[in-house]
């Protein structure tokens, strides 16, 4: 069997002693050479750079073609294209992380107003600029609560929800009362009684009575409270709309793994489950957001408790999702409030 370690032969070239070994071969002279039973190291890597180096040339020569150049260019270009329609188109499918779809629904856009569009009045003049009802434009006679506190009289909104977490039942039975306890009570001597100056009496008292009214009307309306209280009105709309102690009544009510439907009893109304905290906090965002754009991006402060209540109601809409996906209290939260997947997916960045 023939090893194959490298042996140096000697061969005879010149005169003088003939040595079969070498302590180091590198030095051996010149006349001896050496050779191997193996392939040299170095051939495999000649062959791979000379393939190489000619593959390298025809590169060159083929990106020195102009028509080569421009067919490339334009591939790049319409791949550049493709992606950056692609990444748009995904961004407008996934919708805004913090306001959702671009156009606002209808329940949305009356928390600006604190109450339904249905319910807003804004009165204006024959050339259509807004009018401004002052206090002396009260149709005195009107008799009726309803009449008075209509927005035509008025000269503001009747809704739901009044300042000071009143109600329009609260504010007409204040003023019936009121009205009640003031009215000028009959002389109850009938011999000595004077029937015109009890008329001008009930009918000032009427005038009176319209005039305080229509004050009460202006002051406890929406319009014209601040942002604190109309914060707090949209917290209580919320709660009336996504609570599940209205909706039993309307949705259908989660299934467990048997089929049986799960309803707990309530003993008051419902503000702690995930869709009434979900609107609570969309409602606040959408405030704190429209604060924000308003001003310079150096205010840290909004830009962090905006990022902190986004987050908030990601985690809020992640667990909420897991647990009633295909529900139809799923379907209503984000059909109302407009929210999209950028809301609860991904990961969220406030610029």
């Amino acid at each position: 069997m023939i090893s194959s370690h490298t042996f140096h032969l000697p061969v005879r070239l010149w005169k003088g002693p003939v040595r079969t070994q070498w302590p180091d071969a590198t030095r051996a002279p010149s006349a001896f050479r050496s050779f191997s039973t193996t392939p040299s190291p170095n051939a495999k890597s000649k062959i791979g750079a000379r393939a190489h180096k000619a593959r390298r040339t025809k590169d060159r020569k083929v990106w020195t073609d102009p028509y080569t150049i421009r067919l490339a260019a334009a591939k790049k270009a319409a791949l550049v294209a493709r992606q950056t329609e692609f990444i748009a188109s995904r961004r407008e499918a996934l919708g805004n992380p913090i306001h959702g779809v671009p156009e606002e629904t209808p329940f949305v856009r009356s928390l600006k107003l604190a109450m339904p569009a249905e319910q807003a009045y804004s009165p204006i003049n024959e050339d259509g600029t807004p009018k401004i009802v002052a206090s002396t434009d009260v149709d005195i006679s009107k008799t009726s609560q309803a009449e008075i506190l209509a927005p035509q009289n008025t000269g503001v909104a009747t809704p739901d929800h009044l300042n000071n977490f009143l109600s329009p039942s609260e504010l007409a039975d204040f003023t019936q009362r009121s009205s009640d306890l003031l009215r000028p009570l009959p002389n109850p001597n009938p011999n000595a009684a004077d029937s015109q100056a009890e008329a001008d009496a009930a009918r000032s008292h009427e005038i009176s009575h319209a005039a305080r009214t229509a004050a009460l009307a202006r002051i406890t309306s929406i319009e014209n409270t601040n942002s604190h209280q109309r914060s707090q009105i949209n917290v209580q709309r919320m709660i009336d709309e996504f609570g599940r102690h209205t909706t039993d009544s309307v949705l259908r009510p989660r299934t467990d793994r048997k089929g049986e439907t799960v309803r707990k009893e309530r003993i008051g109304p419902d503000t702690g489950s995930s869709e009434v905290q979900i609107g609570i906090l969309t409602a606040k965002i959408k405030t704190l957001a429209a604060r924000y754009a308003g001003r310079q991006k150096n205010d840290k402060m909004n830009k962090r408790n905006l990022r902190l209540l986004v987050h908030r109601r990601q985690k809020l809409l992640r667990y909420f999702q897991r647990k009633d996906r295909a529900g139809e209290r799923w379907r209503n939260l984000i059909e109302k409030l407009g929210l999209t997947p950028a809301t609860w997916e991904g990961e969220i960045e406030v610029r």
